[in-house]
């Protein structure tokens, strides 16, 4: 499977970085993505100076970095705690922004490969939402609890091929057309490193 993978073209792919890229400010801004919008998390922009959220992704298991603007200003990035109970994933926005967001556990998808070499899978679910779109999230992390590169990271709805990225540290993925009887099948490979890896996932319902 992951060798077919390489041929096929990929929609919706988004491999999460924490790099900051120059684009307008309004463009930019969804406070949608705040977590006073999404709970049970806490807002990403807890600095009244910088109220502007641009971007976020996870740090460690626990943990995300948030990068927060205001019109005059770069902005700052702070480290901000999940909420008990919650682990953080990396997903993206319908214009590509990335953004963590600390899922309750028990709407977290857990799989790990024991330091084996091969792509190990969730195996199918059903998220169980009304029929709409819904935002798929994948963030791996090491033993220790910081995120952690692998070499694959995909994305199946109904044993259909949806997106992947390749040597990265999560992944998001976009599909418009789920139904209620949908299954989704996420996937990582680890490499030959021979490092525990523990791959985290979960699905929003809606864009953002």
């Amino acid at each position: 499977m992951f060798a077919q993978l390489c041929m096929i073209s990929t929609f919706f792919l988004v491999a999460i970085t924490t790099i900051a890229i120059e684009l307008p400010l309004e463009e930019s801004r969804n406070p949608t993505l705040n977590r006073r919008l999404i709970p049970p998390g806490s807002p990403q922009c807890n600095n009244p100076r910088f109220p502007a959220f641009r971007s976020s992704s996870c740090k460690t298991k626990t943990t995300y970095s948030a990068l927060c603007e205001i019109r005059e200003s770069a902005g700052e990035t702070s480290i901000n705690q999940c909420p008990p109970s919650t682990s953080c994933i990396d997903f993206a926005s319908r214009n590509l922004t990335p953004f963590a967001f600390c899922v309750l556990d028990s709407q977290v998808k857990t799989w790990g490969n024991d330091g084996k070499n091969k792509e190990i899978c969730t195996g199918k679910f059903k998220p169980n939402f009304q029929k709409g779109a819904i935002t798929i999230g994948m963030t791996t992390y090491g033993t220790n609890g910081n995120t952690i590169q692998v070499d694959f990271l995909g994305t199946f709805v109904n044993d259909t091929f949806l997106s992947s990225v390749f040597t990265a540290d999560s992944h998001s993925a976009i599909f418009s057309g789920y139904d209620v009887n949908d299954d989704v099948n996420l996937c990582f490979s680890g490499g030959n490193s021979g490092v525990p890896v523990t791959s985290f996932g979960a699905v929003l319902s809606g864009l953002f």
